[in-house]
């Protein structure tokens, strides 16, 4: 299904799921997923971690030629997940994140990749979350832009950070405030990273739109990807002009 080893493959799917939609998502659940479906204290926190879950498992074993239950994971050291292969050799690696009632998945068989998606709210305490959470660089362009602009531009940069991040795999034990992302919505950039200059060539970052309402932010080891959109409906793949924008 990957074409080449600098495609990544974008995946977004809705988790407002009907209720025998619901039903047969568990039926691919392995049961340490279905335990942790029950801890959910609300049923529509239960119902986006069930349906974003089996998207997960459907969607890898088309790329694995498997079941849904045979897909197995395992856990880095700061959580991140990745596949359990069975296959000496297999290089499927993917990402997955979401935000309100959607889903966005990174599949790419190489490459190392981090994805992000927050669904854009307003934020009226903008300062203070972003002091904390946010380099000076990065709260100095927040500070410039106009307030009609600001959710919006909080949430590139909130995006491009986790992602990074994610893609490291290294949780937070690079602070937030390390390094430096761009908020320019046609230039995402990763502008410095104090004490490691040189990944600042190893990663690139792009800007996402996967539905309205909703920002998002892949980072990607390299220079040279590929993105396609693909679509669960339809299986219909479009490559994004440029790769980037």
């Amino acid at each position: 299904m990957i074409g080449s080893p600098a495609e990544v493959h974008l995946w977004w799917y809705s988790l407002d799921v009907s209720a025998s939609a619901l039903k047969d998502a568990y039926a691919v659940l392995s049961d340490d997923e279905v335990d942790r479906a029950r801890r959910y204290r609300f049923a529509r926190d239960r119902r986006r971690f069930v349906a974003a879950r089996s998207f997960v498992r459907r969607t890898l074993a088309e790329y694995l030629s498997m079941s849904p239950r045979e897909v197995a994971f395992v856990y880095g050291p700061f959580g991140k997940p990745a596949f359990s292969s069975r296959e000496p050799g297999e290089t499927v690696q993917f990402n997955l994140s979401h935000s309100g009632e959607g889903a966005l998945l990174a599949v790419t068989r190489g490459l190392t990749v981090g994805v992000d998606v927050e669904q854009v709210v307003h934020m009226p305490e903008w300062r203070g979350i972003a002091s904390h959470v946010f380099s000076a660089y990065e709260n100095a362009a927040l500070s410039g832009i106009e307030a009609g602009s600001r959710d919006a531009a909080f949430y590139r940069c909130w995006t491009r950070k986790e992602a990074f991040l994610k893609a490291l795999g290294n949780g937070l034990t690079l602070p937030l405030d390390s390094f430096d992302v761009s908020l320019d919505e046609r230039n995402p950039e990763l502008i410095a990273v104090r004490d490691e200059a040189a990944a600042l060539a190893a990663w690139t970052l792009y800007h996402l739109c996967p539905a309205e309402g909703y920002v998002a932010a892949l980072a990607v080891e390299g220079t040279d990807a590929q993105l396609v959109w693909r679509h669960p409906a339809t299986a219909e793949a479009e490559m994004l002009a440029m790769g980037r924008f």
